[in-house]
């Protein structure tokens, strides 16, 4: 899609924003990080060293709350934490939204690694707890992105998803699916499970592909995600990823070599 010659006041303004997010997470060395965490419904934080934290209230109106951002270190490797990423059935806009994955793009970083809790769609459970997702069905109502960005591709990275299966086998590995992300924070009826499972969803959650369509469009680094497979009649939190996490990393992979 050929880019519009005008950009809208709106688009200005918010390329703005963007821009002064980013300044300001850089300051804190974010486009040093080998690697972008997004945790999403209720993943657990991993234990982080020489952490430093960055929350919506420290940045004058520029980060959605309850948006948090953590620096620090995992087994030698600098990596960026955010959580409390918002979406626009809570009450922000689209591009609110996606304000931060814009800003952390701007600077640069080399991957993204996105986590989630979701619901697993199929008749039967599968054997293991986390799916790598291998392609997302955006079903959030709004995009985030401006004109002419997007198109007809899979956001999703080959070589950093095999990595990171090979991290989950060691945490039960349940392959892997298409992932859909849906609005709201209502559950799903019998029906509406059953029709994206016959879209070719394998799991769905709250939300969640609004931010990764927007690390996509933003820059050129590699992404992967994987789901939680939770019981949609019990409340667990998510397991510690923080074993498969270390595997992940220590793999050495990096964007050159993915």
């Amino acid at each position: 899609m050929a880019r519009p010659s005008q950009v809208s006041a709106f688009e200005a303004e918010e390329r703005e924003r963007v821009a002064r997010l980013a300044e300001l997470f850089g300051q804190l060395g974010a486009q040093e990080c080998s690697l972008v965490c997004v945790l999403e419904n209720e993943v657990q934080v991993p234990a982080l060293e020489k952490a430093r934290t960055l929350v919506a209230e420290e940045c004058g109106g520029l980060l959605p709350a309850p948006g948090r951002l953590t620096w620090g270190e995992a087994w030698g490797v600098p990596i960026v934490v955010h959580t409390g990423t918002v979406a626009p059935h809570a009450g922000w806009g689209a591009h609110e939204s996606v304000r931060s994955i814009r800003a952390l793009a701007r600077l640069q970083v080399p991957a993204w690694l996105f986590v989630r809790r979701a619901r697993w769609l199929g008749p039967e459970a599968p054997e293991g707890s986390w799916m790598r997702v291998a392609d997302h069905l955006h079903l959030e109502g709004e995009s985030g992105l401006f004109p002419g960005e997007g198109g007809l591709a899979c956001p999703y990275d080959p070589g950093l998803g095999e990595a990171l299966e090979g991290a989950l086998e060691t945490a039960g590995f349940a392959g892997r699916g298409v992932y859909a992300g849906w609005p709201g924070c209502s559950g799903l009826t019998p029906q509406e499970a059953r029709g994206l499972f016959r879209l070719g969803a394998r799991a769905a959650g709250r939300g969640g592909t609004l931010q990764v369509n927007a690390a996509f469009a933003a820059g050129e680094a590699p992404i992967a995600s994987c789901a939680w497979l939770a019981d949609p009649w019990k409340d667990e939190s998510p397991p510690d990823m923080t074993p498969w996490l270390g595997q992940l990393l220590s793999t050495g992979w990096s964007p050159a070599r993915g």
